[in-house]
């Protein structure tokens, strides 16, 4: 039903500011500056190609215009998914009024265009510009952010008894390895298990089990089981792979 629907159950019935932020993005940002600027604010940041984004065309740090993923967007600012919003009633309202004419963009119904019916009657909207700013929509850019906060930990020297790991490699609490090696930039997440696997430039969620598996650029999603795989792996959470799946 897409992301305005999403955002109109978890509004409430009263003109209260509204903090929205999307679970697929990571950033740095002074969000209780934000909140004092009289206007409702939207991050934005300078991407090479914001066709697959929602676009902010501005005037000074006034918005004027949002577009959902444009063909031929106007302006390189980005929304990278933090919302500020003054008056959570009348987002509401604009998202009823949208979905009740069935007013969709691209097959779901978009917050970009309950803000624009907003901005249209006369909500002033103010774009503040995010620098950290890292997008983890789809595979590429998830292991890109990986790469990024990997590179900026601390990095002592990791040992695990009878497997290799190359730096840096982040470990979450009771993982265990048995005769893998691993690294670099890979991520595992708390309780997972992983026996005779060799892996590079990849994340493995939280419960995750693999065995006799060589993965680069790979995504593995919470409690996901993979065996005897050489692929490049995408898997959602609780997915399964014996044979591994094509890129």
């Amino acid at each position: 039903l897409g992301l305005g629907h999403a955002v109109h159950l978890g509004l409430e019935d009263d003109d209260e500011d509204v903090l929205i932020v999307l679970g697929d993005t990571l950033f740095k940002a002074d969000i209780a500056a934000m909140r004092a600027r009289p206007a409702s604010v939207l991050g934005v940041r300078q991407v090479e190609d914001p066709r697959r984004f929602g676009v902010a065309e501005t005037e000074g740090a006034r918005i004027l215009r949002l577009v959902e993923k444009p063909e031929h967007p106007r302006s390189n600012l980005a929304l990278v998914g933090l919302y500020c919003i003054r008056d959570g009633a009348a987002l509401k309202h604009q998202l009823e009024a949208m979905m009740a004419a069935g007013r969709r963009t691209r097959g779901e119904f978009q917050i970009t265009d309950a803000l624009q019916a907003m901005i249209d009657a006369g909500e002033p909207f103010e774009a503040q510009e995010i620098t950290d700013w890292f997008d983890c929509g789809n595979r590429e850019t998830l292991l890109a952010t990986n790469r990024h906060y990997l590179e900026r930990l601390s990095h002592g020297h990791v040992e695990f008894p009878g497997s290799v790991l190359h730096p840096p490699v982040w470990l979450g609490e009771g993982v265990t390895l048995e005769n893998c090696v691993l690294g670099p930039h890979v991520s595992v997440g708390p309780g997972s298990r992983l026996s005779r696997c060799v892996i590079r430039d990849s994340v493995v969620g939280e419960g995750a089990r693999l065995e006799n598996a060589v993965l680069a650029g790979s995504i593995v999603g919470e409690e996901a089981s993979v065996k005897r795989s050489e692929e490049i792996l995408n898997l959602s959470a609780h997915a399964e792979s014996v044979s591994g799946l094509q890129p």
